[in-house]
């Protein structure tokens, strides 16, 4: 079963093991997200940051694991939300 939670500012959004499936922007004023396997930004790097447009949405079907949970590092103003289990 897949959830999913609009961020805005730096989260922590699954503190354990699990899979992430995509993510949505909403809206964006030049701002930028990083994710990260863990609870901070001090975690394994799983993408390096993206500079995205409003509307754009990256999918991975099969599932992108996260072993030490899922944290996903904002800047400036950008609205997402993210599908996770």
């Amino acid at each position: 079963m897949a959830y999913y939670k609009q961020l805005s500012a730096d989260t922590i959004v699954k503190p354990s093991f699990g899979k992430l499936y995509s993510i949505t922007i909403s809206s964006t004023s030049t701002g930028t997200f990083a994710i990260y396997d863990g609870s901070s930004a001090s975690g394994v790097k799983m993408i390096d940051t993206i500079t995205p447009a409003a509307g754009a949405t990256y999918f991975f079907p099969m599932g992108m694991q996260f072993d030490d949970g899922l944290f996903i590092d904002i800047s400036n103003t950008i609205q997402l939300t993210v599908t996770f289990e």
